[in-house]
C-alpha cells in the first residue's frame, strides 16, 4: 500500500538545533555550578527529553539538582532557540514535493510541545503539519508507541501507510513498538553507523531519498 502520511521527528530531523541547544544547556548547568559540556556531548544524549539531557550533562540524578538545571534551560532556550537552528539542507524541496502529492505530514517529538510549536510556526509555516505533539506533564515519551498511534488515528492512517522518520535510536524504537516502518535519517544527531546497528527499515542519506520510499 503507497505511504499516505509521513510523521516526523524534530530535532536532528526537520531542523539542526544543537548549537542553540548547547548554548542553553551550558548556561543553565554552569549557573548551577556543574561544567559545561561540548557539541559532540550534546549529540550523543539528546533525544530522551530535556529532563534526562539536564540529568546525564549534568552527571546527577539528585532530583533537586535536575530541577534546577532544568528550570534555567527551559527559561533560556525560550528566548534562544532561533539564535542559530535552521532546516536541514533539502528538507524544504522534500516538504513541497510531499504537500504536492498530498502526503499528511505530522511530528511527533520528545522536545517541549509548547516550544516545538513554535519553531514549527517559525520555520515550517508553509507547510501543514497536523498533529505537533511534544512532551507534556503526564504524557508518556517516546518510545512509547501512545501519541504515534493517536496521529494515526486522527489522520485515518492505517500502520502501512505511515512512516516515522527520525534521526535517533529512540525513533526507530518508537516507530517498532508502533507497527509502522522507520526511516533514519543520518544527518541528524547520532552517527550513521551506529543508526545502521540497528536496523531501520530505511536509512537515509538525503531528504530527497525518502521520496523513493513512498511506494514501497
Amino acid at each position: 500500500m503507497a505511504i499516505r502520511g509521513i510523521i516526523f521527528d524534530l530535532d536532528g530531523t526537520l531542523v539542526d538545533t544543537i548549537g542553540d541547544l548547547t548554548v542553553s544547556l551550558n548556561h543553565a548547568l554552569i549557573t548551577n555550578g556543574f561544567d559545561g559540556i561540548t557539541v559532540e556531548r550534546t549529540r550523543e544524549i539528546v533525544g530522551n527529553g530535556v529532563r534526562r539531557l539536564c540529568s546525564e550533562a549534568a552527571k546527577s540524578s539528585r532530583i533537586e539538582q535536575v530541577e534546577a538545571v532544568l528550570a534555567v534551560m527551559r527559561a533560556h532556550y525560550a528566548e534562544n532557540y532561533k539564535n542559530v537552528t535552521q532546516i536541514y539542507d533539502g528538507i524544504t524541496e522534500l516538504l513541497n514535493e510531499l504537500t504536492g502529492r498530498n502526503v499528511f505530514l505530522s511530528v511527533l517529538t520528545n522536545k517541549v510541545e509548547d516550544v516545538s510549536r513554535d519553531i514549527m510556526k517559525h520555520y515550517f509555516s508553509s507547510w501543514e503539519f497536523y498533529p505537533v505533539y511534544g512532551a507534556v506533564d503526564g504524557r508518556e515519551l517516546k518510545p512509547d508507541p501512545e501519541m504515534l498511534h493517536k496521529i494515526m488515528e486522527m489522520r485515518g492512517l492505517s500502520a502501512s501507510e505511515v512512516l516515522y522518520a527520525g534521526d535517533s535510536e529512540v525513533d526507530i524504537q518508537t516507530a517498532r513498538n508502533a507497527g509502522v516502518k522507520s526511516v533514519a535519517v543520518s544527518w541528524g544527531f547520532r552517527p550513521r553507523a551506529e543508526l545502521a546497528e540497528l536496523e531501520p527499515d530505511f536509512l537515509v542519506d538525503k531528504p530527497r531519498e525518502i521520496l523513493e520510499l513512498l511506494d514501497k
